[in-house]
């Protein structure tokens, strides 16, 4: 009887194992459902990984702004509120009356090198995978600096030309320094933009941060800018376009 009763709990035992092993695994229809789920899935994540990755470039590049920010701000501070001229502030070194003279903000910016320069004035998003050698070979200006609309007797007017070429105006004196444009997204060719040519600079860039650009304000902070309003903005007259206006 014994004998008979371990047999009969074998057979059960096998029984159970078949049994068993007849559910492991998918039948055709549970693996296309799951196929179909996990497609569902990434056409989800894929975008939202991709507007994430948007985002830390765009902060990224905000980051570089609020560093030529400070370095303008400190920069004014020890030159009686004066930024240098427009003309060379992202230049690596030029010739002063027959002399050469490096980047006059670069102790500014943690005594950057050239090769530190030419790779800051440039959106991080636009020059990555690019070497040193490359961006001075293609003499790359990734952000322009503003070059603004002077206040005179009769208004605003586009401030004169100094003896470098550029523009020279005082930080301290800007009438509006949350909204007064230091440095813009540009598009690689240009080292400054004037009020009338604000849209055309920026509009060949727009898809590096996705539909706008980072600016860089005189009072140091750096915001995200729509090309719609830099559409409205660029319309305005100069003696109500406040990203321009000086003195």
């Amino acid at each position: 009887m014994r004998a008979i009763r371990q047999a009969q709990a074998l057979v059960r035992t096998t029984n159970i194992g078949m049994k068993r092993s007849n559910v492991v695994g998918f039948t055709l229809i549970e693996s296309l459902v799951l196929l179909a789920i996990i497609g569902i899935l990434a056409s989800l994540l894929v975008p939202m990984l991709t507007k994430a990755r948007s985002s830390a470039r765009r902060a990224g590049c905000a980051s570089r702004l609020k560093q030529w920010g400070l370095a303008f701000q400190m920069y004014s501070q020890d030159y009686q509120g004066w930024l240098f001229t427009t003309k060379h502030w992202e230049s690596t070194e030029f010739n002063d009356h027959g002399k050469k003279v490096s980047n006059v903000y670069a102790r500014y910016l943690g005594k950057a090198t050239s090769d530190t320069i030419i790779q800051m004035r440039n959106c991080p998003n636009a020059i990555e995978g690019m070497s040193v050698t490359q961006l001075k070979a293609e003499n790359r200006y990734g952000y322009s600096m503003n070059w603004p609309n002077l206040k005179f007797s009769d208004g605003y007017k586009l401030a004169p030309e100094d003896a470098y070429g550029g523009a020279s105006y005082r930080l301290d004196k800007i009438p509006r320094p949350a909204e007064f444009l230091l440095l813009v997204d540009s598009d690689g060719t240009y080292y400054r933009v004037r009020s009338g040519e604000l849209k055309g600079f920026v509009s060949p860039i727009l898809d590096r941060h996705v539909s706008g650009v980072n600016i860089l304000r005189a009072d140091q902070h750096v915001d995200f800018v729509t090309f719609e309003e830099i559409e409205r903005q660029s319309a305005l007259p100069d003696d109500q376009n406040t990203w321009f206006q000086a003195n």
